[in-house]
């Protein structure tokens, strides 16, 4: 099981991180393009903590199964409406995890509604995860998506600094873990998910 988790979230993160770099290139960006990060191959978006040590951890000690990949390059000087395009590009990951698991969710309730099949089980897992790390992407500390939008409506100076807290964001998410983000983001995620797959008995015994 954690191995399947752990190939459900690398296919996540690695869309995540190639919906960034592809919305910024159709907004002029071509940095990622030209970096090689246009792909799905998941080797040049693996970054060893975020894809695998942090999520291996989380799962083995019951935790969600989240994680970041390798962030793609993005030169914000390309874009012609810098704050509108640069939202679009933070928000970009956030969308494409939601869609995936929206499909994922749409096949479990036609295909394997009952979640005791290896198809149900991945399908429930694609979506949990994909669910997981599109709230997680959101939380507002930087180097997260949430930050880099809430940035947009600081001031030059007052978002330069918040930002600046990013060379930090790895140990404050730990420690806000430690503290019970977790718990309050299951509050926040299980009525998402009992919307997308039906009643949380049907399929909550998948993630265990």
């Amino acid at each position: 099981a954690i191995l399947t988790k752990m190939a459900v979230l690398v296919f996540a993160v690695v869309m995540h991180e190639v919906a960034h770099g592809y919305v910024a290139y159709r907004l002029g960006d071509p940095t990622a393009l030209n970096a090689g990060r246009l792909t799905l191959n998941p080797i040049p978006h693996i970054d060893p903590i975020g894809t695998i040590i942090l999520p291996l951890m989380l799962s083995l000690t019951g935790g969600p199964t989240i994680g970041w990949a390798k962030p793609v390059p993005v030169n914000f000087g390309y874009f012609r409406h810098p704050r509108r395009d640069s939202i679009l590009v933070s928000i970009a990951g956030v969308t494409t995890n939601m869609a995936i698991a929206l499909v994922a969710a749409a096949l479990y309730r036609v295909l394997a509604p009952d979640a005791s099949n290896p198809i149900a089980i991945l399908l429930v897992m694609t979506c949990v995860i994909n669910v997981w790390l599109a709230a997680f992407n959101m939380i507002p500390i930087p180097p997260l998506d949430g930050s880099h939008v809430f940035a947009e409506f600081l001031s030059p100076r007052a978002a330069e600094k918040y930002m600046s807290l990013g060379r930090f964001g790895i140990l404050i998410i730990f420690v806000l873990f430690n503290m019970g983000l977790g718990e309050v983001m299951w509050r926040v995620v299980l009525p998402v998910l009992t919307a997308l797959l039906g009643h949380s008995a049907n399929w909550i015994g998948v993630l265990t």
